[in-house]
């Protein structure tokens, strides 16, 4: 990588747009072809280092650079007023003997009272930052290209308008760029190719506006026939005037792009943000059906729930889920299970509860459910498995799930297209703002890997809740509040929620928690030993933790 920082000594830039004739118009941000020659420049005014040219040869071969200057927004644009200025490229009569009266008319010309007055523009732009790096992240020089860019960059002396004062540089630690060549459409900008030093040389015609001063002082100093005969050489070879210097021809322009402000990172944990919701519909079965539901089925048909039944209603779900794959038997990231039956040690599907809490008139009950899948496994591969969970009916709505555990309850629920009023179904209800949320508190109790031994609210506890937050991928909490109570509206108690229980029949125990984490993070957050069966279900926090 090799940069080069420009400071605008005055604080602003005096250059004008290179689109045709128009000189009103400010150019910002400055081409790189603009510093490509002034880097050439100094290398020609100056004693012509070899190793200079050699760099700026390698200096056009590069791709496009990036920029970091400050935006349009940050800029600001003087008004525009016309200057009449004197012209200085007056050319004087050859001689002073036997001067024609057209002679004598351009000579007068050149005195200060007579001089003629040509109107001229200055547009100038202030940008809030004086300083603009061109960078280019792929190239690699030697340490002797390096080197003369160096010597080059110290000899800079403008950019644009001679008035326009700068100071260069070669910059090491380079800010990250604001503009960015592209593809597409875009700012055009005018950069450097192969051959551009060639192109300049041959523009400015060097070799024979030499040979023309050559010949001007070899007139000057003879007499007579010679004087006559080089006189003749002359016209024959450039006409009546000096060879000119032509303007360069104008550099191939790319488009530029805004560079996307860098958003911070911020924590997510293994669960991907795109929660699959699914919310509980009014069950209306058609006569056949109502022949065959069963008593119990009949009695439980549509019955609300509520937190309290999180254990049962999450494992009649994951049967759902299970059931309705289409791959069988379902994959490990789906069922938590290796082929051999042995419990995975990656992260898998989540179900969790969609209730009502955190509003002036929460009481908990569930309005629905929902699946979080692991950020790891590929979209294509959840519809391939789950796509049977998103089927439409004869209308082009979503067909009902039925979710049924016995005499306790059986419910309907569709998959929601996002098409919900409701607060409960929207994302960052769950999941928090796109720059996330710094404090959560647990909806469902968290269930403890482990018995602390002075009980469930001490630093035993909250090293435990700690760890929980790590195993997902978020940072350590800075501050932990443990209760039995919910700090939710709505949350019940822990102990109204039945108790995961362990493998040897034992219940774990179970805490609400409120936590704070450093920085913001982004949801899902499930901690806890039963966050894939609905426990430790939190969400962002707006009230008080003192």
């Amino acid at each position: 990588m090799i940069a080069i920082g420009i400071r605008y000594l005055n604080g602003w830039s005096m250059a004008a747009t290179a689109e045709g004739s128009d000189k009103s118009t400010a150019e910002w941000p400055p081409h790189p072809d603009r510093l490509f020659m002034a880097l050439a420049a100094a290398h020609f005014e100056t004693d012509r280092d070899p190793a200079e040219r050699t760099a700026l040869l390698w200096l056009e071969q590069q791709p496009a650079p990036a920029l970091h200057a400050s935006m349009d927004r940050d800029v600001s644009r003087r008004a525009i007023v016309t200057h009449y200025v004197p012209v200085n490229d007056v050319v004087p009569p050859r001689s002073a003997e036997n001067a024609t009266p057209k002679q004598v008319a351009e000579g007068l010309l050149l005195l200060p009272e007579r001089r003629l007055r040509q109107a001229r523009q200055f547009p100038v732009v202030v940008p809030k930052n004086d300083t603009v790096h061109f960078i280019w992240p792929d190239a690699e020089p030697g340490e002797g290209i390096r080197a003369a860019l160096a010597a080059l960059c110290i000899k800079l002396t403008c950019l644009g308008h001679s008035a326009s004062l700068i100071q260069g540089w070669i910059e090491s630690e380079p800010p990250a760029p604001t503009m960015q060549p592209v593809n597409g459409s875009g700012l055009p900008l005018r950069v450097a190719g192969a051959g551009r030093l060639t192109q300049l040389e041959q523009a400015y015609n060097e070799s024979e506006r030499l040979a023309w001063i050559a010949l001007e002082s070899a007139i000057a100093n003879t007499k007579g026939a010679a004087r006559k005969k080089l006189r003749e050489e002359q016209e024959a070879r450039f006409g009546k005037g000096a060879p000119p210097s032509r303007r360069p021809p104008p550099a191939t322009a790319i488009a530029y792009a805004l560079t996307p402000p860098q958003q911070p990172v911020i924590p997510q944990t293994v669960f991907s943000d795109r929660l699959l919701m699914f919310r509980q519909v009014p069950r209306q079965p058609s006569r056949e059906d109502s022949g065959r539901l069963s008593k119990d089925r009949a009695e439980t048909a549509g019955k609300r729930l509520w937190l309290d039944n999180t254990p049962l209603l999450m494992a009649a779900w994951r049967h759902t889920v299970m059931a309705r794959s289409q791959v069988q038997p379902p994959p490990e990231w789906l069922c938590g299970h290796r082929t051999d039956g042995t419990p995975t040690t990656q992260s898998h599907l989540a179900v969790l509860p969609i209730a009502n809490v955190a509003n002036p008139h929460a009481q908990g009950h569930v309005m629905g459910v929902a699946l979080a899948i692991p950020r790891d496994v590929p979209d294509n591969e959840v519809g391939h498995c789950l796509g049977p969970l998103f089927d439409l009916g004869p209308d082009g709505n979503p067909r009902p799930l039925s979710v049924y555990q016995g005499h306790d309850f059986d419910i309907d629920v569709v998959f929601d297209l996002g098409e919900s009023e409701r607060e409960a179904f929207r994302t960052q209800r769950w999941c928090g703002d796109v720059g996330g949320a710094s404090v959560w508190a647990s909806v469902t109790p968290v269930a403890l890997d482990r018995h602390s031994k002075h009980g469930r609210f001490d630093d035993e506890t909250r090293e435990q809740i700690a760890h929980a937050c790590a195993r997902i991928g978020l940072p350590h909490p800075t501050k932990i509040l443990i209760s039995s109570t919910g700090f939710l509206t709505g949350v019940p108690h822990c102990r109204s929620v039945p108790a995961l229980l362990r493998k040897d029949g034992s219940a774990r125990q179970q805490v609400h928690v409120c936590l704070e984490f450093p920085e913001a993070v982004r949801g899902p957050v499930l901690i806890g030993a039963g966050r894939f069966r609905g426990y430790g279900l939190c969400m962002p926090y707006r009230g008080n933790m003192s």
